[in-house]
C-alpha cells in the first residue's frame, strides 16, 4: 500500500501548490455501490431537487421525474426545445434547461396540475453540455466539445468564472458545495467520473463505477447528501457512496 500513500502525498502536495497531475497518474478508485436502479432511454442530465430526480431525455424530447428510492418515472413533462440537452433547478420553483442545438437557456416552472410552463431567460456566450447548480444566483455550464467549465450568473447569464480542465470534452456536472463532479464525453465504455477542482479544474480524483456492466457514456450526475446518482446513455441508473477525498 506503500505506493497509495506516495501518490496521496502527491495529489495533496500538488494541490497546494495549484499544479495538475497528468490524468494517468490519478488513482482510479472503485465507487460503493448502494443499489442500482432500471433506467431506460439516453439520459442528457440528470438533478436531484425536492425529493425526486429530474432527467433531461433527448430521444423523446422530455423531462422525466424520477424516484431515488425505485427509479420508477413519476411523471414526464414536455421540453421547450427539440433537443434537451441539460436541466437543473437554480430555485425550489424555477428549472433552467438548455438545448444541445442553441445555446438558449429557459426557465420553467410546474404549476399544481403538473403543467410546465417555459420562458426564455437569455443565451449562453455558447452552446453547453451540463449544467449543475452553484448558488441560486450562480450555475456551473460545461463548454460544448471543450475542456472548460463557466460559472453563470442567475439570472444576468454573465460568465463570472471559467476553469480549463484536464478532460477532452467535460459533459455533465455535479456540485456538492466543495467540488465538482463531472464525466467527459469522450471516455466511451469507459465508466468513470471525475473529482474536480472549481478554481484550477485539476482533477481531484478519478472513480469507475461498480461492477462490469455496459455503460455507453456517463451523461447524468447528481449528489443527495453522501449519496451520488449517476446514469447515462444505455446506463443503468446508480446509487453509489460519495467518496471520501484522498488528501487535502
Amino acid at each position: 500500500m506503500k505506493w497509495i500513500s506516495l501518490l496521496t502525498l502527491a495529489l495533496s502536495f500538488s494541490s497546494q501548490l495549484g499544479l495538475a497531475l497528468p490524468l494517468e497518474d490519478v488513482p482510479l478508485e472503485t465507487l460503493n455501490l448502494i443499489r442500482k436502479l432500471p433506467h431506460t432511454g439516453r439520459g442528457e442530465g440528470l438533478d436531484y431537487s425536492g425529493g425526486y430526480l429530474w432527467e433531461a431525455e433527448g430521444n423523446q424530447k422530455i423531462i422525466k421525474k424520477i424516484s431515488p428510492a425505485t427509479g420508477k418515472v413519476f411523471r414526464t413533462f414536455s421540453s421547450p426545445t427539440l433537443y434537451p440537452e441539460s436541466i437543473i433547478w437554480i430555485t425550489s420553483e424555477k428549472m433552467l434547461h438548455i438545448d444541445f442545438k442553441r445555446p438558449d437557456v429557459a426557465v420553467g416552472t410546474i404549476s399544481s396540475s403538473n403543467i410546465v410552463r417555459w420562458e426564455l431567460l437569455g443565451k449562453l456566450r455558447a452552446l453547453g453540455f451540463g449544467m449543475a447548480k452553484r448558488t441560486s444566483t450562480s450555475f456551473w455550464v460545461s463548454g460544448y466539445f471543450s475542456p472548460k467549465i463557466h460559472l453563470y450568473s442567475y439570472p444576468g447569464l454573465s460568465i463570472l468564472r471559467t476553469i480549463t480542465t484536464p478532460l477532452d470534452s467535460v459533459e455533465d456536472l455535479a456540485w456538492d458545495g466543495t467540488h465538482l463532479w463531472a464525466s467527459d464525453y469522450t471516455d466511451l465504455n469507459e465508466r468513470v467520473i471525475y473529482r474536480l477542482s472549481p478554481t484550477t479544474g485539476n482533477i481531484l480524483g478519478r472513480y469507475t463505477l461498480p461492477g462490469t456492466s455496459t455503460c455507453e457514456r456517463i451523461d447524468g450526475i447528481a449528489i443527495r447528501g453522501e449519496e451520488m446518482f449517476i446514469t447515462g446513455k444505455s446506463c443503468g441508473l446508480y446509487v453509489v457512496e460519495k467518496p471520501e477525498l484522498l488528501y487535502r
